[in-house]
């Protein structure tokens, strides 16, 4: 049995989004999953985030959100009307949002939902996002409804690519605080098609709440491909470029009142050192050695000078 969360945010309760809400309650609760809904809209969620949700500031003469997030969290002392939408998500093994897409986005509602209830702190914070994120292990699912049609979408249409669109909410939101976020349900031309294209839409979503086990999700960075800084890695550990440029920044911090050129030559000698085995043997066969050896000159004739 999996514990699921429906976060649902349609203004209309007669919707064809609201049918789709309806439809995976009905279909999961069969398949013995506690299902909880949440309809933003019926509860008035309030979305928009302000100093009031804090009764206990963590600094009273400025507001950091975030910050204040997480010291209410800590405190216990979150506004009323979010803290039971935070443990609904702390409890829930999957979460479902169901919505129509206004201008490539969410509806207002769903996007105060999110600044008001993914707090900094349990959710992520510093290096805890993406797979280190606080959801990490959960799995989100975007089911939404747009007026387009499908052939308007795409790597090659008029208004690329739909997931991409989203991906301030794919990625940036549910992927970053670590959710694994399966590949989202799209209905197309809600407000145009038939009545029985809709029953005929409707039942094609019941098959794939039926198969949301093998579902495929979406891709995401993961932070082992990234240095403590988040520069990218190679295959074989850091590039050189990136290797060279820590070296230099770490340096700068250690020598911010020593001598400028003893931090270029470990930068140069960094860069020099981080080539991997690939690279070098790419390197001297692409006639690379005679530049190595003038090169190591260069290095020490600096360090001579030095």
């Amino acid at each position: 049995m999996t514990r699921v969360l429906i976060v649902h945010a349609h203004p209309e309760p007669q919707s064809f989004t609201t049918s789709l809400q309806n439809a995976a309650a009905e279909e999961l609760r069969k398949q013995s999953h506690e299902v909880v809904v949440t309809d933003l809209y019926a509860l008035g969620f309030n979305p928009v985030a302000s100093s009031e949700d804090f009764s206990d500031r963590r600094n009273p003469d400025y507001l950091t959100y975030a910050l204040e997030q997480r010291h209410a969290y800590g405190n216990g002392t979150l506004a009323p009307d979010v803290k039971p939408h935070v443990d609904l998500v702390l409890w829930a093994e999957l979460v479902i949002f169901t919505f129509p897409i206004f201008w490539f986005s969410t509806p207002a509602i769903l996007k105060g939902w999110i600044d008001r209830v993914l707090l900094s702190g349990p959710f992520y914070g510093g290096l805890r996002f993406y797979d280190k994120g606080g959801m990490r292990g959960k799995k989100a699912w975007v089911v939404a409804t747009l007026g387009g049609q499908p052939h308007m979408f795409g790597a090659e249409s008029v208004h690329g690519d739909l997931s991409g669109l989203l991906s301030h909410f794919l990625r940036g939101t549910l992927g970053y605080v670590g959710f694994d976020v399966l590949k989202p349900f799209f209905a197309y031309h809600v407000p145009y098609i038939t009545q029985d294209q809709r029953v005929e839409l409707l039942e094609s979503f019941r098959q794939e709440l039926r198969s949301l086990n093998t579902r495929p999700t979406m891709d995401f960075p993961s932070l082992s491909d990234f240095s403590e800084k988040l520069y990218p890695l190679t295959r074989e550990g850091a590039s050189s470029a990136h290797i060279a440029q820590e070296r230099t920044e770490t340096l700068k911090e250690q020598n911010r009142n020593g001598d400028e050129r003893l931090v270029l030559l470990d930068g140069m000698v960094g860069a020099t050192i981080a080539l991997s085995h690939n690279e070098m043997k790419d390197f001297y066969r692409g006639g690379g050695l005679v530049a190595s050896i003038g090169l190591v000159f260069s290095l020490f004739v600096l360090w001579l000078y030095l």
